[in-house]
């Protein structure tokens, strides 16, 4: 940005990345995730790139906004800030990127492990901001009924979602 004075190197960009199950679960075969990028650092960040890994037995959908690429698990967005209007990702404002994935097996208990990644993002001075990802989401599904919890039934069997989240940034 013309006039725009560079900050000491004492302030460097930071983001968090916070990826999250979308409740009430799978929903017509299809699950669904939200993954928020927010801005905790000093700067507005001009490069945002996101990827989306994710193995397991799901397969890729789509994505809002839509990625810059895709291949067996692994989705790409080059730059989510011009993916989202080309306006620089304001100190303490967010981008949220919605994902879903379609289930590719039957059976009644399964894993999924799915993690978004937010490398190589840069301020509008071209300083380089962190590293970080979150929810290595490990989705356990079962038909079977959690020991002391009182549960519904339907002819297709309970189905609950455990959720275990690990967060690095």
């Amino acid at each position: 940005m013309e006039g725009a004075s560079k900050p000491s190197s004492r302030q460097v960009p930071v983001l968090t990345v916070d990826k999250e199950y979308v409740a009430p679960g799978v929903v017509n075969g299809v699950m669904t995730f939200t993954i928020k990028i927010r801005n905790v650092g000093p700067t507005p960040l001009k490069v945002v790139p996101l990827t989306d890994t994710y193995e397991g037995v799901v397969g890729y959908v789509g994505a809002a906004p839509p990625e810059d690429s895709k291949a067996l698990g692994v989705v790409r967005w080059v730059n989510l800030v011009e993916r989202f209007g080309g306006t620089p990702l304001a100190p303490g404002a967010h981008f949220v990127v919605k994902t879903a994935f379609f289930l590719t097996t039957s059976t009644d208990h399964f894993s999924v492990t799915n993690t978004a990644l937010v490398s190589g993002a840069e301020d509008i001075y071209g300083t380089p901001a962190n590293e970080a990802w979150d929810s290595r989401a490990r989705l356990t599904y079962s038909t079977s009924r959690p020991p002391g919890k009182r549960t519904r039934s339907s002819s297709a069997g309970l189905r609950r979602w455990r959720s275990t989240t690990t967060a690095s940034t």
